[in-house]
């Protein structure tokens, strides 16, 4: 029963992958074959699926981001809404090394960059808000931070600066 179980598991991470795949949840079928492939689902499908979800996810989060970026309140509405695809899609490897060597996942180094700088605006932010120079300072090592992994906040860097300036 317990062999059964183990071969079964890898089928049903794959099944459930197909439909989220197929009602265009990318997240979730990332997620699912992810899982399949860490029980060792032995088919070279699974991996041609991981490739196609993946980047399908890396597509649709880099479009939404491109819409969202620079808007109004864009920080925290990325923490909610993109921060999350990124951060699986930079993680993939600690679900399985095997995924990282799989051709065509080089999606992963780039999610990984994208989630570091986000998160790095976010700590910016937090740092912004806090009084004193030396937290101005940080926010601005923050911003650099971020924009060296993509991730560009011109509206608080510069509010940032300006407040650095008139303090010196």
């Amino acid at each position: 029963q317990d062999e059964s179980h183990k071969l079964l598991m890898p089928l049903m991470f794959e099944r459930k992958a197909n439909d989220a795949a197929n009602n265009g949840e990318y997240y979730t079928a990332v997620l699912n074959i992810a899982n399949a492939i860490r029980t060792k689902h032995p088919l070279e499908r699974s991996r041609e699926e991981m490739v196609k979800y993946a980047n399908k996810l890396w597509t649709d989060t880099e479009n939404e981001w491109n819409k969202m970026n620079g808007t109004t309140g864009w920080q925290s509405e990325v923490g909610k809404t993109l921060l999350p695809s990124y951060t699986l899609l930079a993680q993939l490897k600690d679900i399985d090394k095997t995924i990282g060597q799989i051709s065509g996942m080089n999606m992963i180094d780039n999610a990984s960059k994208k989630m570091e700088g986000i998160q790095l605006v976010q700590l910016a932010g937090d740092e912004a808000n806090k009084k004193g120079q030396t937290s101005l300072y940080n926010a601005l090592h923050y911003y650099g931070q971020a924009a060296s992994r993509g991730v560009v906040d011109k509206a608080g860097f510069s509010n940032v600066a300006s407040l650095v300036i008139k303090e010196a």
